[in-house]
This record gives C-alpha cells, sequence and structure tokens, in this order.
C-alpha cells in the first residue's frame, strides 16, 4: 500500500523533481494553467464513459481506475499551478475548507497542527494549551466539534503543582520541540534548495536529496509525537472512567 502524504509533501516532490524536469527553463503559469484544464478535460472525458455505461448507452467505456489516475492528474498539475505562483497549497486548502464550513454553518474543520499555533505563553507556565482529541477520518477536530471524542490531547490549565498540570506541560513542551524540528528542517531544505539553484546556473549538477528526506522524516516525527500523546491521553482518560 502507497504511503500516505501531506499537500506539503506532495508539493516539496513536485519541487525538487522540476528542477530536474526542466532546470533550465520553468514553465510559466499560463502554461501551468492550460495543463491543469486538460487534465480536468480528461477526468471529465472518463467520467462521461462511466455515465454512458451506467445509463446502458451505446459508445466507449472507461474504468474507475482510469478516472482515478485522471484526478491523480488533476492533483498534480493543481499542486505545480501553485509552486509557479508562489502558493503554499496545504494552507490554502486548510483555510478554504473551513471558511467555506463557516459561511454555511457547518461545523466540520479541518485542524493542521502546523496551522494552529498556541496562545501567548507565562513565562513560569503555560496559561493555555488547545484542546484537541483525534478524529474518526484523521483530523483534528475540537471538543466543541465532536461530542463522540469528548478526549481531549490538552486541558486548558494554569501552572499548579500537580501531576496533571505538568503532564500537560511537558506534552505541549514535547510538540513544540518537534515542530521545531521540522521548522528548522524546512528551513534547511529551503537553504539547500536555493544552494542547488545556484550552482545548477554555473553548471553544476547536484541535489536535494538528504535535506528532503531529513524534511520528510521530521514531518513525519512531528506528526507521530502529536498522535502519540493523543493515544496516551485517550487510553489515560478510559483508564479513569473504569
Amino acid at each position: 500500500m502507497t504511503d500516505k502524504i501531506t499537500l506539503s509533501d506532495l508539493q516539496a516532490a513536485h519541487v525538487e523533481r522540476q528542477e530536474e524536469w526542466c532546470p533550465d527553463q520553468k514553465p510559466d503559469l499560463s502554461f501551468r494553467g492550460n495543463e491543469m484544464a486538460g487534465e480536468v478535460g480528461e477526468a471529465c472525458n472518463v467520467i462521461k464513459k462511466l455515465e454512458r455505461e451506467r445509463h446502458g448507452w451505446r459508445g466507449s467505456r472507461a474504468t474507475k481506475e482510469q478516472l482515478a489516475e485522471e484526478l491523480a492528474d488533476v492533483i498534480h498539475t493543481a499542486v505545480l499551478c501553485a509552486i509557479t505562483a508562489g502558493i503554499d497549497l496545504e494552507p490554502a486548502v486548510i483555510d478554504k475548507f473551513n471558511s467555506t464550513s463557516e459561511k454555511n454553518g457547518l461545523a466540520s474543520r479541518i485542524r493542521s497542527c502546523l496551522l494552529d499555533k498556541p496562545e501567548a505563553v507565562e513565562p513560569v507556565g503555560y496559561a493555555y494549551a488547545p484542546e484537541m482529541q483525534s478524529g474518526k477520518d484523521g483530523f483534528w477536530v475540537s471538543r466543541e466539534q465532536s461530542n463522540a471524542y469528548d478526549t481531549p490531547l490538552y486541558a486548558a490549565h494554569t501552572p499548579a503543582d500537580t501531576d496533571a498540570a505538568q503532564s500537560g506541560a511537558e506534552a505541549f513542551d514535547t510538540i513544540v520541540a518537534a515542530r521545531k524540528a521540522y521548522v528548522d528542517a524546512v528551513a534547511a531544505y529551503n537553504a539547500r534548495l536555493e544552494f542547488v539553484r545556484a550552482e545548477r546556473e554555473r553548471g553544476n549538477w547536484l541535489n536535494v536529496d538528504p535535506e528532503y528526506a531529513a524534511m520528510s522524516e521530521a514531518q513525519s516525527a512531528f506528526y507521530r509525537t502529536v498522535q502519540d500523546l493523543a493515544d496516551t491521553a485517550i487510553r489515560q482518560r478510559a483508564e479513569e472512567k473504569r
């Protein structure tokens, strides 16, 4: 089974491959836009054939596997458009989903650990830590959004000399450290990428494979940290309810 990736992973992979594919002259936005439109058209053509078969009409046929390939091409070309336009696609997708839900009075939200920033932190302790819990589809949802998953990863608290407060503070520190490691890895990758581009202009063929691998691993480690702490909190809550 293919490993799951984020939009940020996909965008980084395309940035790297674009350097290999067309190092001398980058496609402009009009090319990328037409490329995406062509892939959308091919996907629609497959959908037409699937509908034709569903109705029992005569004509050529297509398969869902073909549709999957064309939809994948639509996503890839949309990412390439974003790269060409200098857009970070992942936060844009999350913001658009959430704003549409808000506009239509819907509770569904996508929460990104990379986008959610904690409130101000007191020097002597944590005045606030966001309440988060694991959603059924792998997203992060607030407790207000789902009564079915009433297991916060952190609870808002003021500094107190208790095991619970210390545990919450340590969990928060762990996630902050993991996120910083990922941010640092992204910065190292971007710096290396700029260096590689400059060297290629001089005719020196270099790559960013080690930095990209380190960035990808740091991101995975960050997500694993959050998930592990969430799982621990869920187990602790279950034991407390026994």
